[in-house]
């Protein structure tokens, strides 16, 4: 397991130079006994939770998305992406723009790498190195790109993972390529220009420069006003306090389950092994529950009655998909996961079973605000769960909003655009 650091950190001033420490009391730190809990595996629900289901299908499809890979939400608006378009919805999914285009021109694009809704109701939009910026109706403005090694001139990585933390200000991972990066983070105005740093401990003697998803990706939230921020290979979750330091709130303790040192620094070890480990790959919170993607790998509950041969990859596939949902509420301190069916039915085999209108299970994608999460499903996939036997044969908790669905369903066509799922938790 890494080793966790609960240092509040020297912020260091890159504008002038100059290092200051500004310690503030850290909130208690909780932990989350993952190694002890991979067991407390049981059958949950929608309901179970409080939860109430609703749907907005995105309703214009002259620009059709493959995918609802990356999502982000305004108090009224929606921002949709497949990484090749970007399109813009009120809130109840009628298209208002679409964001750029693919080019290289100005305000052109060639991969959208993120997005989100930032200061002055601007959109901010990455392509690889650089991030682009529109007004609220779509316009381009400008672009900058951002300073991720303020200090090494001849190497930057491209920063994946950021988010706006204040009305004025950004902050971002540096993804930790080399094993010895100088700063885990850093906060940057809106011309790309780093102010603060945030420094790094923990140093991997990594046996080549490689970027991965593993080291590129962390979870940026915000709750009640407040940052939060994990990577995907550290084991806490920090708090972001007013003087730019970074507080643990939360620590995994995966014990045996989690990754050592040593894959980490081997790329081979780590694309050999990394199946006999869990990963957490991300983090959502709501007032009162903490949600969990897991991978489960090799110890996946489900398994195949019969093994599956992938001749392509000469590889053996015992298992179903290994994700797991695990849900930690705050109040009672108790972690579970929700148990996973045998089945490759990507909408059922997994999440929260719903009880609530007999649709798909819910598996929490994206955090829209403090009590509202949100999932994406295909319109044909949705039109699919909404014919098949499992569905006419559900009896859920609200039968009426099962009608509804089976209406929403057979209005669709099978190339519409992808269909938000959201989750409010009504006693959160």
């Amino acid at each position: 397991m890494l080793k966790v650091y609960t240092v509040v950190g020297c912020l260091v001033l890159i504008a002038t130079g100059s290092c200051k420490i500004r310690e503030s009391k850290s909130p208690a730190l909780v932990e989350i006994n993952i190694e002890k809990n991979v067991k407390n595996v049981k059958p949950l629900t929608i309901c179970d939770y409080q939860g109430e289901i609703s749907y907005i299908p995105l309703k214009d499809h002259s620009i059709p998305l493959k995918v609802a890979a990356i999502s982000d939400f305004s108090e009224d608006r929606i921002l949709v992406s497949d990484r090749q378009s970007c399109l813009l919805y009120n809130s109840k999914g009628n298209k208002i723009a679409s964001i750029g285009k693919r080019g290289k021109g100005p305000g052109e694009y060639y991969v959208i790498v993120n997005m989100r809704f930032g200061p002055d109701n601007r959109i901010y939009l990455q392509n690889d190195r650089f991030i682009l910026v529109y007004d609220q109706d779509g316009q381009y403005l400008y672009q900058f790109k951002p300073d991720v090694n303020p200090e090494v001139s001849d190497r930057g990585g491209i920063m994946c993972s950021w988010a706006p933390f204040n009305d004025s200000l950004f902050i971002g991972q540096v993804s930790n390529d080399s094993g010895t990066e100088k700063y885990k983070a850093v906060i940057f105005n809106a011309t790309g220009k780093t102010l603060f740093s945030v420094p790094n401990h923990i140093f991997l003697n990594i046996d080549r420069f490689y970027t991965s998803g593993f080291n590129s990706h962390a979870d940026i939230y915000n709750l009640r006003g407040n940052i939060f921020f994990k990577e995907r290979l550290n084991d806490t979750v920090f708090m972001v306090n007013r003087h730019y330091g970074f507080e643990p709130v939360y620590h995994f303790n995966l014990g045996k389950y989690g990754l050592p040192k040593v894959v980490r620094e081997s790329v081979t070890m780590l694309n050999e092994k990394i199946m006999d480990y869990i990963g957490i790959e991300y983090v959502m919170e709501s007032q009162q529950l903490l949600f969990l993607s897991c991978n489960f790998g090799n110890h996946y509950p489900a398994k195949r009655p019969e093994p599956i041969i992938d001749k392509e990859f000469n590889i053996v596939l015992t298992h179903y998909p290994g994700r797991m949902l695990g849900i930690y509420n705050k109040s009672s301190q108790e972690l579970l996961f929700a148990e996973p069916e045998k089945t490759d039915n990507s909408l059922t085999n997994c999440g929260l079973k719903n009880d609530f209108d007999g649709g798909i299970n819910f598996y929490p994608r994206k955090i829209v605000n403090d009590s509202t999460l949100a999932m994406w499903v295909d319109a044909y996939k949705l039109k699919e769960h909404v014919a098949s036997k499992e569905f006419k044969n559900s009896t859920p908790k609200y039968p009426a909003k099962k009608i509804e669905l089976e209406k929403l369903a057979n209005s669709l066509s099978d190339n519409d655009n992808p269909v938000l799922v959201l989750m409010t938790l009504t006693t959160n």
